[in-house]
């Protein structure tokens, strides 16, 4: 079975279809990325996301350690 990415951006629509399902994270992350640039984001403005949400995510971790060692 196919794993497909679609998205409709104002007048640009896209696909992006792999041949199988069993995909990687880091396949998929890439497939979101594809499609993210397809329909006109910039790359900086995706790496900058990513960035973000890695900070975010470290933060959770470090409170939620904190809380757990109280």
């Amino acid at each position: 079975m196919p794993t497909i990415i679609s998205a409709s951006h104002y007048d640009t629509k896209v696909t992006i279809e792999r041949d199988r399902s069993d995909l990687t994270i880091d396949e998929l992350m890439d497939m979101f990325r594809n499609v993210a640039m397809s329909i006109g984001y910039h790359p900086v403005s995706w790496d900058n996301l990513i960035i973000e949400m890695a900070e975010e995510i470290n933060e959770n971790q470090k409170t939620n350690q904190h809380e757990e060692t109280n």
